[in-house]
């Protein structure tokens, strides 16, 4: 009763799996607060015994006191159930940034540090976490730089289950991709299980996702108990070694080899050192790894890689580059004090000279097209110029079981950015990209639906070796693709950009000629174009597109569309890789 006197709920902040948080205003001491009201089957049932536990466990969350751990300021139980009433904080969640991009060695390192701190105070004083994830955790900027990495959810292992049963014990609530082995077979948390899902955290921001996310709870309990996850230094090669060793002693997969304490991890942690970015890269530009999914450590093709960061070349020199011998000269001292006046004079006979030339065009009833409008025409004209293009293929090949195996190299010293599609979803967990900025979204046309299929023959062999096979094919699985459907490739020309850019497409077509278009940010198509004809039949090929007088931080696309199919098949065309050569 008192909650609903004292907290007025404003408006919902989002529901999990043991209820809803919800932004309220504490109406006693005119703040702010968060309010998470726990979903319960008892709902008014008067339940003493649970009523007393659930207050014992939240007086003991109100007393834990740690910059790392959210602030509780009350809780209780009414006719409506639990309730739990924190501080309400203003950043980003972990998860978010994950999404966006990696963290930097110094972050990561100053991350698994602060999260230590809050695990060395929750443990002494009796909890354990048990489903760490980078849900769990919000950013907050700090007013001296850097951030405070803050856990929203302890105690929430330790409160659902008492209020909903055991459906919400710890292997239900954690992430599989993230939770400690000994979970899998039912065991309860410990401090060493904390510790594992730490670094797998850690890992996943390091990586910018997880080679795990997406599998069933029976595979990545496979896959952790083996111990079969990449090393970090796999998608990170720049990592020091040191730091390396460290994480993956946190997700050594027998809990006696990891640290005894959260506190002997954080003595072991190694000093990390701060690195100023590049100013040609931005955070953005960071390398990025899409989650996901390993169905076998054999199978490479779907293992999640990713290689150094790329810095955008320097253009050759930061001279201004002006069009006119005018605008580049210097004026003399004389000269630049008569400007204003020749200006002036300058601007009346522009005028008298419009007005006596329409005149004229009038007089001859000829056309009445003025000056001035040709003027403007012009501009206009100058104004939406588009960039121009050319077109390039290096082979054109039948792809049948049969036909030797084609490798494309992606070495990092030779691409700006690359991208292979491996599988689906491919937004969500199937996309292999090493992130230069330039490579943005890969979609299919009318929301059409992409299959997997796997392409053996095709591998792409990236800098540490690793060989990648495409799986993604789009057609309609029944009839095949219609004209004018395809692919969509978004791409950003990079900041510094001195010259052509050059984009690889490689892809196979399946009975069906395949037109490319490019499309400028305002929806225009270049006049450029380029038909790539199968002649019947199944043909890997690789285009390049060269396009000329693009803008720094232009927006454009790249299509990929069936122009002509042959009567009695089902046209597809399989993307299976898109690569930025380096100049």
């Amino acid at each position: 009763m008192a909650d609903k006197e004292r907290y007025e709920i404003l408006k919902l902040l989002g529901k999990g799996r043991t209820g809803g948080v919800y932004e309220a205003e504490d109406t006693v001491l005119n703040r702010k607060v968060a309010l998470r009201r726990f979903f319960s089957e008892t709902g008014g049932h008067d339940n003493s015994k649970l009523n007393e536990d659930f207050a014992n466990i939240a007086q003991n969350l109100c007393n834990l006191q740690n910059p790392n751990l959210l602030t509780i300021f009350d809780a209780g139980t009414d006719e409506d159930g639990a309730y739990m009433v924190s501080q309400l904080l203003d950043g980003t969640s972990l998860a978010d940034q994950v999404a966006k991009s990696c963290l930097d060695a110094w972050d990561a390192c100053d991350l698994a540090s602060q999260m230590l701190d809050a695990l060395q105070a929750a443990h002494s004083a009796g909890f354990i976490h048990g489903a760490l994830t980078p849900g769990s955790i919000m950013m907050l900027d700090r007013a001296r730089g850097g951030h405070l990495y803050v856990i929203l959810d302890l105690g929430l292992c330790r409160l659902a289950p008492l209020i909903q049963g055991s459906d919400s014990q710890n292997s239900m609530m954690a992430d599989p991709a993230l939770m400690a082995p000994e979970l899998f077979d039912g065991e309860s948390a410990t401090e060493q299980s904390d510790l594992y899902m730490l670094g797998q955290v850690v890992y996943t921001t390091l990586a910018g996702g997880h080679p795990l996310a997406g599998l069933s709870i029976p595979e990545a309990a496979a896959k952790h108990k083996a111990g079969d996850l990449p090393r970090i230094t796999d998608y990170r090669p720049e990592l020091d070694p040191a730091f390396a060793d460290w994480l993956h002693k946190l997700i050594s997969p027998d809990p006696n080899q990891r640290p005894e304490s959260a506190q002997a991890a954080a003595e072991e942690l190694p000093e990390v050192e701060k690195t100023t970015p590049q100013t040609t890269t931005t955070r953005q530009q960071r390398v990025k790894l899409v989650t996901s999914s390993v169905p076998s450590r054999k199978t490479t093709a779907v293992t999640p890689i990713t290689g150094p960061q790329v810095t955008i070349p320097q253009a050759i020199s930061d001279r201004v580059t002006v069009s006119s011998s005018v605008q580049s000269a210097a004026l003399p001292a004389a000269e630049a004090s008569n400007k204003s006046v020749n200006i002036v004079f300058l601007i009346i006979a522009a005028v008298l000279a419009i007005i006596i030339g329409g005149i004229f065009m009038v007089m001859r009833g000829g056309n009445t097209t003025t000056t001035a409008d040709k003027l403007k025409k012009d501009q206009e004209q100058v104004e939406e110029s588009l960039p121009f293009a050319s077109f390039s293929s290096m082979y054109a090949k039948p792809s049948i079981g049969q036909t030797p195996e084609n490798q494309v190299n992606m070495a990092d010293a030779d691409t700006l950015d690359w991208l292979i599609l491996t599988g689906l979803p491919i937004k969500d967990n199937m996309i292999l990209r090493y992130s230069g900025g330039i490579i943005k979204e890969t979609t299919p046309t009318n929301k059409l639906q992409p299959v997997s299929y796997p392409q053996p023959q095709e591998k792409f062999t990236i800098s540490n070796g690793k060989t990648l096979h495409p799986a993604v094919r789009l057609d309609t699985n029944k009839s095949g693709l219609s004209t004018k459907e395809g692919w969509i490739i978004k791409l950003k020309a990079p900041a510094k950009l001195d010259g052509p850019l050059k984009v690889s497409t490689y892809f196979v077509a399946w009975k069906c000629d395949v037109r490319f278009r490019i499309k400028t940010a305002s929806g225009k198509y270049l006049e450029d174009d380029y038909l790539f004809k199968c002649h019947g039949q199944n043909v890997s090929s690789e285009v390049t597109a060269t396009i000329h007088d693009l803008k720094p931080g232009d927006d454009f696309s790249i299509e990929l569309l069936v122009d002509e199919f042959h009567s009695g098949s089902n046209p597809a065309i399989m993307l299976s890789a898109v690569a930025i050569p380096k100049p």
